[in-house]
């Protein structure tokens, strides 16, 4: 899912499933191919969809939820520009708020920066809207803070040694610190559902 070593994990992912790493190949129209465009994008968790996968071994990598959020902002408003001004011109863009907003101007007006943009409504939304109500369906669970593990049981699974790469490393590193009391209420009350369910990892 989004913002929780979500490319990373593709970029291992592909490895395994093609026996090589993912070089960003170009298209027929000559562009650049990023590995979202060759794997899966995250979908909102289907139960059906998850139970036709049950032979098969699964795993989740998770992240506190205020954490998570920060690296969204960081990654997404600061790095790629996803509420840019060059956005808007292009047309690609249209905002109630204003475009680039500082994180306290980002927190205050969440609910229309995600509406307004689908980039930033898949990178904030919440966790549990891509993995269900229940952790106890994955036969794995690994905190970000462990993702070393994570290549560690793809290893012993595939009988080969595994690293996982670091991706997507783009932005200005924050933490909770930058996070007012305020804002961090409001955010805890966003991600309440979040906090439940990973209550065994993050609170």
């Amino acid at each position: 899912m989004p913002k929780v070593a979500c490319t990373s994990v593709k970029h291992l992912m592909y490895f395994l499933n093609h026996g090589k790493w993912f070089d960003h190949p170009v298209n027929a129209k000559g562009r650049k191919l990023n590995i979202h465009d060759v794997m899966n994008p995250a979908e909102p968790f289907d139960k059906s969809a998850f139970k036709r996968f049950s032979p098969h071994t699964s795993f989740v990598v998770v992240r506190d939820p205020l954490k998570r959020f920060l690296s969204a902002y960081s990654n997404r408003v600061i790095f790629h520009g996803d509420l840019a001004p060059w956005r808007i011109k292009k047309g690609t863009l249209t905002l109630t708020q204003k475009p680039n907003p500082s994180l306290e101007e980002f927190i205050d007006h969440l609910e229309d920066y995600q509406a307004d943009a689908r980039a930033i409504e898949r990178h904030t939304a919440p966790i549990s809207k891509f993995l269900g109500d229940d952790l106890s369906r994955f036969d794995k669970v690994f905190p970000i803070e462990a993702l070393d593990d994570a290549a560690a049981f793809l290893s012993d699974h595939t009988g080969l040694k595994l690293e996982m790469p670091h991706k997507q490393t783009g932005g200005p590193k924050m933490s909770l610190d930058d996070l007012s009391e305020k804002h961090k209420k409001k955010l805890r009350d966003v991600y309440a559902s979040d906090y439940e369910l990973l209550k065994d990892f993050y609170s």
